[in-house]
């Protein structure tokens, strides 16, 4: 497939769009997803401070401090400003997730040691198999015959972890 007369493979825009519902594989598939999420976001930021115009410290104030019972009475101006303060988080987070070292265990086992937990970085869902990898440890095909490491499983259509001996 060619759009715009280049390699689909090489696309920007045709790889943001085939692989919204792919299963991430690689960093450069995290990396378009991540750039994505953040283009989008940035665009959400950019909108909305357009829209809402100069908007005064005291106005931010009060969306910071509001309590559960007062944002239910927020106006469209207050829920703006609370969208972009989030969305702003929401980017920084994008931006670390895509300066972390990944893994993509699909199929595989992820052995760590015992207490050590998968962190499922910003910008994916734990069901999507993309982790921040853990300081020690090691994505391997089949599981030694016993050990002291625990493992994540996700070999299967469900991930979960064993610990200790296998037999």
């Amino acid at each position: 497939m060619f759009i715009l007369g280049v390699d689909d493979k090489r696309n920007l825009f045709y790889l943001l769009n085939v692989m919204k519902n792919k299963v991430i594989e690689n960093n450069t598939q995290a990396q378009i997803r991540l750039h994505s999420k953040i283009l989008k976001a940035t665009s959400t930021v950019a909108e909305l401070e357009k829209e809402l115009g100069e908007v005064e410290a005291s106005e931010i104030e009060e969306v910071e401090k509001a309590t559960s019972d007062e944002m239910v009475k927020f106006t469209k101006r207050q829920w703006a400003i609370c969208v972009i303060k989030n969305t702003r988080i929401e980017i920084e987070r994008l931006v670390e997730t895509k300066n972390q070292e990944l893994i993509f265990p699909h199929g595989k086992f992820v052995m760590v040691p015992q207490g050590t937990q998968l962190t499922s970085p910003s910008g994916f869902h734990p069901d999507e198999k993309v982790f921040v990898k853990p300081e020690r440890g090691c994505v391997i095909d089949c599981l030694p015959d016993s050990s002291n490491m625990s493992y994540y499983d996700f070999t299967g259509n469900r991930t979960y972890e064993i610990t200790g001996f296998r037999g």
